[in-house]
């Protein structure tokens, strides 16, 4: 049993040995080939790499070397076809990739003829956001008064998961979740010393369908324009009357404090559309992003009537007003580039 182990270990040692032994040899041929080709043998260069690189198992930078000689002495003898070929193979392996003193001079101007765009590119984002209903009709309140107050409204917390899949060029197109959780108030007026104070809460579930095209500025530096669709579902809504007074002592009936459900009186599902202007840095697969947007939901997020408070002493009939949901959201957040796209730009 012994022997056996033994022989089983010395055959995996003879065989990471002899393969030990064969990298090394293709490490010694392409540095052999790179010789080649600073002699002016370029039909040598082309042969000793072609054929290693099919029997050799190059990674990483070898690879890439490989490519960039191959490449390089296709270009010296007017092979322009095949030159570009490995060129585009080799900003595959490497797409960032930025032309060198050392390397050859046709190789570095080749670089030139391709666009590098980001293919796929996945973040996240967050910021404070800010809810503003867009009145489209009032409807009065009882005999108290002939309207609503406004809306108030307040900062609430934003958060997105994108992605973003290049199309052509500069035009990408992107989608992804976010959750924003927002909140409003608004006095309902009583009598002409007493008002009621409601508030409302939800968590806003966001689909985007955005297209954007990104435009470089300086450096690294680009300016990106969205515009698109979305598709919301507001979720944990949560509504509550409670009770003000001004000058005189008027209880109202527990009912009027109490809660509600406002699902019954919201449409929870809504469609919309969203523009939006941003700044990135790129700093090779990374992107700081930074990103200014507005959307204006495309549907009434309130139903014609949404309750009636009373008791025995007060009659409030309250008929909440048509408004759509419009909202501003400032964000910032960090994105990495998995996939680029390599396009000849003839």
């Amino acid at each position: 049993m012994q022997k056996r182990i033994f022989q089983v270990l010395f055959i995996l040692y003879m065989l990471n040995h002899s393969v030990g032994l064969a990298q090394n040899d293709c490490r010694q041929d392409l540095g052999k080939s790179i010789e080649y080709y600073n002699a002016g043998m370029y039909e040598k260069t082309i042969e000793l790499l072609e054929n290693k690189i099919k029997k050799c198992h190059f990674r990483g930078s070898e690879k890439t070397q490989a490519f960039k000689y191959l490449a390089a002495a296709h270009y010296e003898i007017d092979n322009i076809e095949q030159a570009d070929r490995y060129t585009y193979r080799f900003l595959k392996k490497d797409p960032l990739y930025e032309a060198q003193t050392t390397d050859p001079i046709l190789f570095s101007e080749a670089l030139d003829k391709f666009d590098r765009f980001p293919s796929i590119t996945l973040g996240f984002m967050g910021g404070p956001a800010m809810l503003k209903p867009i009145i489209s009709k009032k409807y009065i309140v009882w005999d108290a008064a002939d309207y609503m107050q406004d809306y108030n409204t307040g900062y609430s917390n934003f958060f997105e998961f994108s992605i973003s899949k290049n199309l052509f060029k500069y035009l990408n197109i992107n989608s992804g979740i976010s959750m924003t959780n927002y909140w409003y108030s608004r006095q309902i007026p009583f009598s002409d010393t007493t008002f009621v104070h409601f508030k409302e809460s939800f968590l806003e579930l966001k689909i985007p369908l955005e297209l954007s095209s990104s435009i470089k500025i300086y450096r690294g530096f680009y300016t990106t324009l969205y515009a698109g669709i979305f598709y919301t579902r507001y979720l944990n809504l949560s509504g509550s009357f409670a009770e003000s007074q001004l000058s005189q002592q008027i209880m109202l009936s527990e009912m009027i404090k109490a809660s509600f459900d406002t699902e019954n009186y919201r449409n929870i599902d809504n469609v919309g559309v969203s523009l939006g202007i941003g700044i990135d840095y790129r700093l090779e697969r990374f992107i700081i992003s930074t990103k200014i947007s507005n959307s204006v939901s495309g549907l009434p997020f309130a139903k014609k009537e949404i309750g009636k408070v009373s008791n025995y002493e007060f009659n409030l009939y309250y008929t909440d007003d048509l408004f759509q949901l419009s909202n501003t959201i400032f964000s910032i957040g960090l994105k990495y580039t998995f996939l680029y796209k390599i396009k000849s730009k003839y």
